[in-house]
């Protein structure tokens, strides 16, 4: 399903647009919204994320996975700065332009370096 003015109805599902000018250059319009302790994160997928077989790349899915959870670990008291030090991804069912695609984190184990 193809949204054209998602706006409204995520608004009333609990979304908000998230400003962040770096993953608004690289990929789109990051929403989020907070669920109990959990904060989800989301991104409209457009044709421009097409991998040429009428999916969205993959790459396009792990930058969303990498950066909600760079996000989340911002939200956290005493996390201000953090780096990627390995991601795993599997894929288990293709996701196709126009189709929302939600990210939940949850923080598993913090230490003082690592979360």
């Amino acid at each position: 399903m193809i949204m054209t003015e998602p706006d409204d109805g995520l608004r009333r599902s609990g979304w908000h647009r998230t400003p962040d000018a770096v993953f608004e250059r690289l990929a789109g319009q990051l929403w989020s919204r907070r669920k109990g302790p959990e904060i989800e994160y989301a991104l409209l997928s457009e044709p421009r994320h097409d991998n040429g077989s009428g999916v969205v790349h993959g790459g396009v899915l792990a930058l969303l996975a990498d950066h909600a959870l760079g996000l989340r670990l911002r939200a956290e008291p005493g996390w201000s700065r953090q780096a990627t030090i390995q991601l795993e991804v599997s894929y288990l069912a293709a996701v196709r332009p126009g189709d929302f695609i939600k990210v939940r984190t949850e923080i598993l184990r913090n230490t003082r370096q690592l979360a």
